[in-house]
């Protein structure tokens, strides 16, 4: 898992945890920060848990959005449906039952901005 600070905090996670990594971007090399510790991860829908799994927190100031690693992903029984429209299901869903992420946009939804 990786984190901004904001979210590390709101988690508990305080800078004492923490060590410093090297951490690649695609300018180049910077500096991040890795929890000492593994944290439990859950995957939840409606506040009930659909599994779990320790994790790793990691600490990204140039972060905007979480990311999970696809090691994490896997050990949540996370399958994916559709990256850019947040559609998933869980291992133990039934084959035709589609989640969407929290914060997802609508499948009508277009990109309007200037590339």
């Amino acid at each position: 898992m990786v984190v901004n600070p904001d979210i590390a905090s709101k988690l508990g996670i305080s800078g004492e945890e923490l060590d410093v990594i090297e951490v690649e971007h695609a300018p180049g090399t910077t500096h991040g920060y890795i929890t000492r510790r593994k944290y439990l991860v859950e995957l939840l829908d409606d506040n009930i848990t659909l599994s779990s799994t320790h994790a790793y927190i990691a600490v990204d100031p140039y972060l905007t959005e979480p990311l999970m690693t696809d090691a994490t992903i896997d050990e949540l029984g996370i399958q994916v449906i559709s990256f850019k429209r947040g559609l998933w299901r869980h291992l133990k869903d039934p084959i035709d039952k589609t989640r969407r992420s929290v914060g997802s946009p609508n499948n009508s939804e277009t990109y309007s901005g200037t590339w």
